[in-house]
């Protein structure tokens, strides 16, 4: 399952939010994920998204409500960095469509 987090952040924040960013990726250790990456919007100014894989729905659920809890000593702090609540951070799981042979 690939995940997909997507948000933008303020202007006056790219420089905090590079800086978080490597604890954020050691914090995304905790859960079951792998192939985690982080990407910068080419045509679309401070906009981001991290993708990763899981396993299960069950674990995209939990990664999901983990990342968005403001209370989350590490995640938590993306919050004042971004354009819109943490709680709304768009977030998308895709399942890879095989072919019939």
């Amino acid at each position: 399952m690939q995940i997909f987090m997507e948000y933008k952040v303020h202007d006056d924040y790219v420089v905090d939010y590079e800086r978080l960013m490597p604890h954020i990726k050691e914090a995304m250790k905790q859960f079951e994920v792998w192939n985690y990456r982080t990407y910068k919007a080419f045509d679309q100014p401070n906009l981001f998204v991290e993708m990763f894989e899981v396993t299960n729905q069950q674990e995209y659920e939990y990664v999901k409500t983990s990342r968005r809890n403001e209370n989350d000593p590490v995640f938590g702090k993306l919050a004042p960095l971004m354009t819109k609540p943490l709680a709304n951070m768009n977030c998308w799981a895709f399942i890879e469509q095989k072919e019939n042979n």
